[in-house]
C-alpha cells in the first residue's frame, strides 16, 4: 500500500509535482491547501507573482487526466508489483555482492516512529560499496537498461540513486 498523503499527515500546504509521480504532462502541479493556518488569499497573491496571466489548457488538462487516472486502485497494481520485483532483485543482488549495495527499506532507517510513511514506489539505493559514484552509476543505469533515475547524488559516504516507478513507467524488465 501507499503511505498517507502529505494532507492526511498533518500538512497545511502541499505542492504536488504530479509530472513526476502521475502521468501528468513535465511542468505540471497541484497546489493542495488544507486547514486555517494558512490563509487562501495569501496563496492566491504569492501565485500572482509567480504565475502567468495565460496558463496552459494543455497542462490544465494533462492535471485533471492525471488526477482521474490516479484514482483507480488498478493502475497502481503494476507499479507496485514491478517495485516490489525490483526490491527483491536489489536485496538478492546485494547479498550476491557481499552487500555492495543498501537499499532504504521499510524499517532500515531510523526508528519506526521517526518515520511517518514509506512509499513503495521509490527505490533509494547506496550504491557507495560497487565503487562508483551516484552520477556513474546513473549512467551505468541509462546506457546498459534504460533506466532513468529521478535523481543521483555524489556525497563522500553517501552514493544515492533514486528511482519513481509510477503508473506510467515501462516495468515490464522489472517484472522478468
Amino acid at each position: 500500500s501507499v503511505p498517507v498523503s502529505a494532507l492526511s499527515a498533518g500538512a497545511d500546504v502541499v505542492v504536488h509535482s504530479s509530472h513526476k509521480v502521475l502521468t501528468a504532462m513535465t511542468q505540471a502541479a497541484m497546489l493542495h491547501l488544507k486547514g486555517t493556518r494558512v490563509r487562501p488569499d495569501r496563496i492566491s497573491k504569492a501565485l500572482q507573482v509567480l504565475q502567468t496571466s495565460s496558463p496552459s489548457y494543455i497542462l490544465l488538462s494533462s492535471l485533471d487526466a492525471a488526477r482521474r487516472h490516479a484514482i483507480n486502485p488498478a493502475n497502481w497494481l503494476t507499479p507496485l508489483a514491478a517495485a516490489s520485483a525490483a526490491r527483491r532483485g536489489l536485496v538478492k543482488l546485494s547479498g550476491q555482492c557481499n552487500n555492495c549495495l543498501t537499499l532504504l527499506q521499510h524499517g532500515s532507517c531510523g526508528s519506526e516512529e521517526s518515520i511517518e510513511g514509506f512509499d513503495p514506489l521509490r527505490l533509494v539505493v547506496n550504491v557507495q560499496g560497487l565503487g562508483l559514484g551516484g552520477y556513474a552509476a546513473a549512467e551505468w543505469l541509462e546506457d546498459k537498461h534504460h533506466i532513468v533515475p529521478e535523481l543521483a547524488t555524489a556525497q563522500v559516504g553517501i552514493e544515492l540513486i533514486i528511482k519513481v516507478i509510477k503508473p506510467c513507467s515501462i516495468v515490464e524488465p522489472m517484472l522478468t
